[in-house]
C-alpha cells in the first residue's frame, strides 16, 4: 500500500516538475496552474482508490472460491450478489468478467432452490452471453444449458 501510494505521488510530483522546466514561472495564469494541482491531487487520489477497489475486488473473489470449493453457498451467495452488482457497475453489464461472476451466480442461486432468482439472471447472462460470443460459442452454450435446466425445473 505505501508502495502505490509512493509511487502515484512520485509519479504527480514528477508531472508538476515537468510542467515547472517546459513552462517558465508566470507563463500560465494561476488559476490554471491551481487548477492543474487540484486535477493532479484528483487524479493520484483516483488511483490509489481504484487501487484498493481491486484490491478489495480479489480479495473477495478468493473468499467466493472458498466457499464454493467448500460446498459452502449459503455463504456465498451474498457475496455472488455484491460481485455481480460491482462487476455491473465498474465492467458492465456485458464485460466477460460480468457474465462469468453472473453465471457462477445462477447456479449457485439454482443450487440453493432459488429458482426464480437463478432463472432471471440465467436469462441476463444468457443474452448478454449471445449478443458478445454469439450463439455458437462454449460458454454461450453453457448459459443456455443452464437456463434450460432451470425452465425444466419450473416445468416449461
Amino acid at each position: 500500500m505505501a508502495v502505490t501510494v509512493s509511487l502515484v505521488l512520485l509519479g504527480g510530483l514528477s508531472a508538476v516538475a515537468i510542467v515547472n522546466f517546459f513552462v517558465p514561472e508566470g507563463t500560465l495564469p494561476v488559476r490554471l496552474v491551481n487548477a492543474g494541482y487540484v486535477a493532479g491531487a484528483w487524479l493520484c487520489s483516483s488511483l490509489i482508490a481504484a487501487h484498493f477497489h481491486w484490491r478489495t475486488g480479489r480479495s473477495r473473489a478468493r473468499q467466493i472460491q472458498k466457499h464454493l470449493d467448500a460446498n459452502d453457498l449459503r455463504a456465498a451467495l451474498p457475496k455472488l450478489l455484491v460481485m455481480v452488482a460491482d462487476c455491473e457497475r465498474v465492467a458492465g453489464p456485458q464485460a466477460p468478467i460480468t457474465m462469468t461472476w453472473r453465471h457462477c451466480l445462477a447456479y449457485t442461486q439454482y443450487e440453493l432452490g432459488h429458482i426464480t432468482d437463478a432463472l432471471r439472471v440465467a436469462k441476463i447472462n444468457l443474452d448478454a452471453r449471445a449478443a458478445v460470443l454469439g450463439r455458437a460459442h462454449p460458454d454461450t452454450r453453457y448459459s443456455q444449458h443452464l437456463y434450460e435446466a432451470l425452465l425444466r425445473e419450473i416445468g416449461e
